[in-house]
């Protein structure tokens, strides 16, 4: 049997900012293993300057998933979410059920459990 278990951190905000910043980013922002954001916005943050492997070989500085959630928000909303990893995001987040969903949430699928 598969369960997995859902957390969602509600950063709602009604002009689509964050959604249009996220949009915005795809192909200018690498993948990187721990990367996290340095300031808000494309510049100062160096996106895809050749820099040490991370553990997977690649070597073009960027943000890892985490990393990129919160670049998202601090250059949307201009502050920082305050959450720096995945963990402390779920962590200031709370468990909601389908209902309760709304445009803005963020979900963080936690874990698959799998028993015999």
């Amino acid at each position: 049997m598969r369960l997995t278990w859902i957390y969602f951190q509600r950063i709602y905000h009604r002009s689509g900012v964050p959604l249009s910043c996220a949009l915005n980013s795809v192909g200018k922002i690498p993948y990187y293993y721990g990367g996290k954001p340095s300031t808000a916005g494309l510049s100062g943050n160096h996106f895809a300057s050749v820099t040490s492997p991370d553990y997977k070989g690649r070597i073009l500085s960027g943000l890892d998933c985490s990393g990129w959630v919160n670049w998202v928000y601090w250059t949307a909303l201009g502050n920082r979410m305050g959450a720096a990893s995945t963990y402390e995001i779920v962590r200031t987040g709370r468990a909601i059920n389908s209902a309760e969903l709304q445009p803005g949430d963020l979900l963080v699928q936690l874990a698959v459990i799998r028993t015999l």
